[in-house]
């Protein structure tokens, strides 16, 4: 019946919202590089996950590199907005809230601010952005990426190198082919903003935990992330407990517990059936803003996760990562950046739930070895 139903949507798709569009848009293409010194401002549409705006934020620091006069605007979702709220490399969020009106202002006060450009950064939802990027800019130049049946939507389209390179890399070649500027891979390096206040709450809220161990500067704890979006990457909670019991009890390690929103209750119940007092959770209740979680990964030894957001927030405050993957999803382009690490892959066809006890502790041990010897190694110089 799914496959029915989706094959209907491709009909219906093809002959006739594309069609449609192609007489409401009449997008006349620009085949020459855009003169990034001409260009007074860029709107990027950004509105998809965490990760995507963490791996992003490198782009807006070369643009405002090439160009200190440029005016930056960024469309986020709720939940990605945050990552760039104090990135000085950002002059405007604009956020498509799911409240309509609050929507609708948003797009609206886009359009007022008149973008020269508007940089398409959606893979997966081509025709949402398009709809987007033409409402916000219907004189400027519009740059979109993907197949050739979308480019009516934009005024010039970018063939990328999708999954031979790291999503940081190809958000690069994209804007050195648009602009025809080169990018030097010092460039690329991602980077977080974490305040001084940031980080006391995070040592405050160890004090009140009583882990005082935890409130120094010393790196001698870390950080295990139990959430994962999509439902393969997702480890079960009879994992979770494995991966924190042996952490506390075998490895003797502090270990603090982080979640999404939604995986509270399963967090804490995992830390009741750990039972260690080295076990400990990050917050205590309720959630923490990104910020937070910044700061707390930015003093831990380590961080185990399954989940890809964590795994750019480790990359870009420079903390080693071990992560939980499966060959179900292309992981090429979401690997850790530029920073210590080790993956740890289910087998062929399977979740990351299906990764056995044993494998969990044989890739565990095995990371925290090379990552307490490099502590170590560091402390000797």
């Amino acid at each position: 019946m799914k496959a029915v139903l989706q094959k209907i949507e491709w009909i219906f798709r093809h002959t006739v919202v594309y069609p449609l569009f192609r007489i409401l848009f009449r997008n006349k293409q620009y085949a020459s590089p855009i003169n990034l010194d001409s260009v007074r401002s860029i709107l990027i549409l950004r509105f998809d996950k965490i990760g995507d705006m963490i791996v992003t934020k490198p782009i807006f620091r070369l643009l405002k590199k090439r160009n200190p006069r440029l005016i930056i605007g960024v469309v986020t979702s709720p939940s990605n907005s945050e990552i760039i709220k104090n990135d000085r490399n950002v002059d405007k969020r604009y956020v498509l809230y799911a409240n309509p009106l609050k929507l609708f202002k948003e797009l609206v006060g886009a359009r007022k601010s008149k973008y020269d450009v508007v940089v398409n950064f959606i893979f997966n939802r081509t025709t949402s952005a398009a709809l987007i990027a033409n409402f916000i800019c219907p004189k400027g130049i519009k740059v979109g990426q993907g197949a050739k049946k979308y480019e009516f939507y934009f005024n010039t389209m970018v063939e990328l190198p999708r999954s031979e390179l790291h999503m940081v890399e190809i958000l690069a070649y994209y804007v050195a082919n648009v602009f025809q500027v080169h990018i030097g891979e010092e460039e690329l390096d991602l980077y977080f903003d974490i305040d001084e206040k940031s980080r006391e709450a995070v040592e405050r809220s160890f004090r009140e935990q009583d882990a005082a161990v935890l409130a120094g500067r010393n790196r001698r704890f870390l950080v295990f992330n139990i959430s994962a979006r999509e439902p393969v990457k997702r480890i079960s909670i009879d994992q979770a407990v494995t991966v924190a019991r042996y952490l506390t009890q075998e490895r003797e390690l502090y270990t603090v517990l982080i979640c999404a929103p939604e995986d509270f209750e399963m967090t804490r119940m995992v830390a009741d059936t750990v039972r260690s007092s080295r076990c400990l959770m990050f917050p205590q209740s309720g959630s923490a803003p990104l910020i937070h979680i910044a700061a707390l990964l930015e003093k831990a030894l380590c961080v185990i996760t399954p989940d890809t957001s964590i795994v750019h927030l480790a990359s870009a405050v420079k903390t080693p990562v071990l992560a939980f993957f499966t060959p179900l999803l292309s992981n090429r382009e979401w690997m850790p950046f530029r920073v210590a690490h080790d993956i740890l892959i289910a087998n062929e066809g399977k979740p990351v739930s299906s990764i056995s006890a044993s494998e969990l502790k044989r890739g565990i041990n095995e990371f925290l070895s090379k990552v307490e010897f490099g502590i170590d190694q560091e402390e000797r110089v």
